[in-house]
């Protein structure tokens, strides 16, 4: 199956983009990004997976405040055939600029918690290194993390008003 991927030469196997180079069916790709208010008194975490094989793509966005305050929003669909379509419900991450900039979108839902903003990238992103956890039965954990470090522009007192208590 061809995607969006296939006028580039960017190929690693003979397989198109849409297809993983592995049949391990636990196979998933994700993103992860987070940051602090400037006070360090909230925290946000939003991440997305794709797990090609099972035909799933989750999101979630949490936010935390000191002195035990949380807010969840966890949603999961159909993965798309696409694999740049990076949309579940009302949750949209838009990459505006590969490794540099993204949007957040987290629309008017059911948990009572909105957000629309950019993150930033302030320096050029960091590959770390691959990590190979080897067990007798084959391979247990293969990863490779990238890191970015950025600013956002995360609205806290609209999302103060929503909170819950842990």
């Amino acid at each position: 199956m061809l995607n969006r991927f296939g006028d580039y030469p960017i190929r690693q196997t003979l397989e198109s983009f849409a297809r993983p180079a592995t049949s391990d069916p636990c196979f998933y790709d994700r993103m992860w990004f987070n940051g602090y208010a400037d006070d360090a008194g909230q925290y946000f975490g939003l991440g997305m997976a794709v797990c090609p094989h099972r035909g799933i793509l989750d999101c979630h966005f949490s936010v935390t405040w000191a002195g035990g305050l949380l807010h969840c929003f966890c949603a999961s669909r159909r993965a798309p055939a696409e694999r740049i379509e990076l949309s579940v419900g009302p949750f949209r991450l838009e990459i505006v600029e590969p490794l540099r900039q993204a949007r957040v979108i987290l629309d008017d839902n059911e948990s009572g918690v909105a957000c629309d903003f950019m993150f930033s990238a302030c320096m050029s992103a960091i590959a770390a290194t691959t990590l190979v956890d080897r067990t007798e039965r084959g391979d247990a954990l293969f990863m490779l993390m990238l890191n970015r470090h950025g600013r956002h522009a995360l609205d806290w007192q609209a999302l103060d008003e929503v909170a819950v208590r842990i």
